[in-house]
């Protein structure tokens, strides 16, 4: 058995495969082209078709509002020509019918992996907070995965928490990674292409880099100390790519001392345990659990 999972970014599709043992046994990307729904299913039936492995499942990690229950994206975030769709009932016209297609939201995919395999095991409330191309986010409460009415709980990066200075823009244009990139190229003068997170964190011995990384961090540590008034959950979990930078939790952790009332909520922030394959194996253990009835909410 083969469980192929597909990990749909804005940019590029990256898949992976893995085998009964859990061990991801191959990879591969390709550029998000975004011009049709067709072309979206069909891209992902080739890897299907061209795949020698006895492919029984694909689980789809999807940025947006995802319905679960019915398997309909909501709000398929930048893909928005998939607004609306049953991706499994319109994949399944691509493919074989009896290959099992599971969708989950991206974050909820990550925090899913987490409590199964990785750093919130030992934990029954816990946030999981992603900085990427925006903000996302997903809530354990109770050993569950708290979805929303809407299927959009965890949507931090919607939160303002800015209005003087920049009206009703979101967490999505000022703690995402994209934020931090943007901010450096501007200063660089180079296009954002070319730059990585590692890059900025590598820099900070330079003033100017040093500020652009603090005023970014600030925001991120308001995002955190809002969610944890909020919530009090027991472990705040930082995934996407910049988790990676070790310079990235000391700089959180400073942040939120210099906030007054952050002894009263103050939990432990740690990065996720995947870095670079979270999200094919975020994919992969909300399928593993969902099949093993983990929680209710998973279903």
């Amino acid at each position: 058995m083969t469980v192929l999972t597909v990990d749909v970014g804005q940019k590029y599709i990256r898949y992976g495969f893995f085998d009964d043992e859990s061990n991801l046994t191959g990879k591969g990307q390709y550029k998000n082209s975004n011009d049709s729904a067709n072309t979206f299913y069909e891209s992902l039936a080739k890897i299907v078709r061209e795949s020698d492995l006895d492919i029984t499942a694909i689980s789809i990690s999807f940025p947006g509002f995802i319905d679960v229950k019915h398997n309909v994206a909501i709000r398929a975030g930048s893909l928005r020509i998939l607004d609306g769709h049953n991706i499994v009932e319109d994949l399944h016209q691509y493919i074989n019918k009896k290959i099992e297609i599971f969708i989950e939201n991206n974050s909820n995919c990550a925090a899913i992996a987490e409590k199964l395999n990785g750093n919130a095991q030992d934990v029954h409330d816990f946030v999981v907070m992603t900085l990427g191309n925006g903000v996302g986010g997903a809530i354990f409460i109770n050993d569950s995965l708290l979805r929303g009415v809407g299927y959009s709980a965890g949507e931090f990066g919607m939160m303002i928490s800015d209005y003087s200075g920049h009206g009703y823009e979101s967490e999505h244009f000022l703690a995402s990674a994209k934020a931090l990139i943007t901010a450096y190229s501007e200063m660089r003068g180079i296009p954002n292409d070319l730059v990585e997170e590692y890059q900025i964190f590598s820099e900070l011995d330079d003033p100017q880099v040093k500020k652009i990384v603090d005023q970014w961090a600030t925001y991120v540590a308001i995002c955190i100390f809002n969610i944890a008034c909020t919530l009090n959950p027991q472990k705040f979990l930082i995934g996407g790519s910049v988790s990676q930078n070790s310079e990235l939790i000391p700089i959180l952790n400073k942040k939120l001392a210099g906030i007054p009332n952050w002894r009263d909520f103050q939990i432990k922030i740690e990065p996720c345990r995947f870095f670079d394959d979270a999200s094919l194996y975020g994919a992969y253990w909300a399928y593993i659990g969902r099949k093993k009835d983990v929680s209710q909410e998973f279903r």
